[in-house]
């Protein structure tokens, strides 16, 4: 037997279908000094849909949380009833190293998914500061990207598929585990970059990397301008690949200009390529 079940309505303290250790301390999720009535942490994806279920039926509002990164410098909505905590839901659902994907929960934090792939020299590409509470879902609810989008792409580009919980709590797929799956719409690639607007994400798959022996930055500031040119041309010419490159102000710290390589594995030495689009983006 599971978990006794609460009946009752969402506007009470406890949730209809949900067991009553979900419901956890509403202050922890407050926006903009604004706390929700009431706050939930799932366990599994049924769970999530069953509490955005309920939520429709009671006309809540309700706001997806992961690690709070970015989300708690947030001005609060205009309504706040529900703070939907997801990370409960942090399993690696499916990894297959000899394909190169993974399939995970949303709440996985991105510092968890690096330290399972680095075991076999692999990497998920994404990016996020904080990466200990950034979670895999609020990468993508953000499409957040660093430096190295130049040559990895943003997490659309790099996303095969994906579950994901609508407004009324059906349970939806899109997309597929490996490349060959992928067909029709990409609607998990819309929902990159949404904020958890068009619905909350509990899954996904990706395209894995062969993870670089060592990374060196470079930075770059006029005095030495020449100097780092030659030096990367150095590292290139011995198999490091340009990752990216990020523009400093120079009324800040360091100044001018700093560019990212990555030292590729035996026999995955690659050219820096753009991401799918970026050439139309710019």
């Amino acid at each position: 037997m599971g978990p006794e079940r609460v009946a009752g309505s969402m506007s009470s303290p406890t949730t209809p279908g949900l067991a009553p250790s979900r419901v956890v301390d509403p202050a922890a999720y407050a926006l903009g000094g604004v706390a929700p009535r009431l706050a939930l942490r799932p366990a599994d994806r049924e769970e999530v849909a069953e509490a955005m279920g309920a939520a429709a039926r009671d006309g809540l509002r309700v706001v997806p949380w992961g690690g709070g990164v970015a989300l708690a410098h947030q001005p609060p909505p205009a309504r706040y009833d529900l703070a939907l905590d997801l990370t409960g839901l942090d399993r690696i659902a499916e990894y297959d190293p000899e394909d190169y994907t993974l399939t995970a929960e949303c709440g996985a934090t991105v510092a968890s998914l690096r330290a399972a792939l680095a075991a076999r020299g692999q990497e998920l590409p994404l990016e996020a500061p904080n990466a200990s509470r950034a979670t895999l879902g609020g990468v993508l609810a953000a499409d957040a990207s660093g430096p190295r989008r130049l040559r990895f792409g943003a997490p659309h580009d790099r996303i095969l598929g994906a579950r994901f919980v609508l407004a009324d709590g059906t349970l939806v797929r899109s997309g597929g585990k490996v490349v060959k799956n992928v067909a029709g719409y990409g609607t998990h690639r819309l929902l990159c970059g949404s904020r958890g607007g068009l619905a909350v994400m509990v899954e996904a798959s990706f395209k894995l990397a062969p993870a670089p022996e060592a990374r060196i930055a470079l930075v770059q500031v006029p005095a030495a301008r020449t100097l780092a040119v030659e030096r990367r041309g150095r590292l290139i010419g011995r198999g490091a690949a340009s990752a990216g490159r990020r523009f400093i102000r120079r009324g800040g710290r360091t100044g001018g200009r700093s560019g990212f390589g990555e030292r590729a594995g035996a026999g995955h030495a690659r050219r820096p390529r753009p991401a799918r689009g970026e050439a139309r983006r710019r």
